[in-house]
């Protein structure tokens, strides 16, 4: 994902979305502290969250992920991390 990245690399685990088309695919960034979301049918990145830190929504080395039927996305994080953070699907003109 993002090819200047040195040491670990930073494709680290992924998961698909659980509409029946698996249209989208979130993929942890372990090394830059951060989730992608590619659109599944031509890997286009299609957006991006997290950053390095210990403050709610930032990571310290996202290494597993999972994701419930509602679509709700869980990190959790490896290292010094030590935590798994919930992040809920926010659906387009929703609050």
């Amino acid at each position: 994902m993002a090819p200047a990245t040195l040491a670990s690399g930073s494709a680290f685990v992924i998961v698909l979305s659980p509409d029946a088309q698996e249209q989208w695919l979130y993929l942890a960034d372990g090394t830059n502290h951060k989730v992608w979301i590619l659109r599944r049918a031509d890997l286009e990145i299609v957006g991006e969250f997290g950053r390095g830190g210990r403050q709610a929504g930032q990571f310290l080395r996202p290494h597993g992920m999972s994701i419930d039927a509602q679509g709700n996305l869980y990190v959790g994080e490896a290292s010094t991390g030590r935590r798994v953070q919930k992040f809920v699907l926010q659906r387009p003109g929703t609050k």
